[in-house]
């Protein structure tokens, strides 16, 4: 990859290893940017997967969510059977065998393979992942958003996430 492609990813994980607790505006700023794309690229994912699927056979609103329920809950449980747990023991677990940005990485070349359920599943776990690694900087984010009008802009995915995944885990 070149260094235009890495860079937002670098910045995003040098906020993780700071040895102070000062950053710049910059940092934060690509902190932010970084993970909000990171958010936008999972929800498209698990939206892509659901075009896929609606294109193969004409459902009602409620037929298709319960197959694409079925589906993904069979699908996790054949492939991923050590996410049978809560969203909650998924998002407090110390277990850091799911890392998101390997996750996002798997999303590319899982819609080449047009696997849905997994690109499903994968999407979620990243959005879980995501919360996870980086819910001790929601007042960091929801700072930086409000100071610089981000947090009231169409798309922006950080307080509709963080509100349902409280909502959710509660």
């Amino acid at each position: 990859m070149n260094i235009w492609k890495t860079f937002p990813r670098n910045m995003y994980l040098s906020y993780f290893t700071k040895k102070t607790g000062k950053t710049s505006e910059a940092e934060e700023g690509w902190y932010c940017y970084y993970l909000n794309e990171l958010v936008h690229y999972s929800l498209e994912a698990i939206f892509w997967a659901l075009l896929q699927e609606m294109e193969n056979k004409e459902y009602t609103v409620e037929q298709f969510v319960a197959f694409i329920t079925e589906m993904t809950a069979q699908y996790q449980k054949e492939h991923f059977p050590r996410l049978s747990g809560s969203i909650s023991s998924i998002i407090y677990s110390s277990d850091q065998e799911y890392e998101p940005l390997k996750l996002i990485d798997e999303i590319h070349l899982i819609v080449k393979t047009k696997n849905s359920f997994r690109c499903i599943l994968t999407g979620l776990l990243a959005l879980l992942c995501l919360y996870r690694d980086n819910k001790e900087y929601n007042e960091i984010v929801a700072n930086y958003t409000t100071r610089h009008y981000i947090s009231d802009k169409h798309g922006n995915a950080f307080d509709i996430f963080k509100d349902y995944i409280k909502r959710n885990i509660e």
